[in-house]
């Protein structure tokens, strides 16, 4: 990230940031599994997750596309 001209506080922030964000999503699933139950809610994480990695492959270049910068 320091390559890409990032100042050296943001790139230190970004890992508790990852970590905060895998936290929710955690809760988010447990509490998605509880309503749900457990199958349910694995298979709309993995539509969720194919949908996100397949457009950094059909929008490599696109700005609305986080997963690729």
């Amino acid at each position: 990230m320091i390559a890409k001209n990032l100042p050296a506080g943001w790139a230190a922030l970004s890992v508790p940031l990852a970590m905060l964000g895998g936290m929710a999503g955690k809760l988010a699933c447990g509490l998605l599994a509880e309503r749900v139950g457990i199958i349910r809610t694995i298979v709309v994480t993995e539509i969720a997750t194919a949908s996100a990695s397949s457009r950094c492959w059909w929008y490599p270049t696109s700005p609305r596309t986080c997963c690729c910068l």
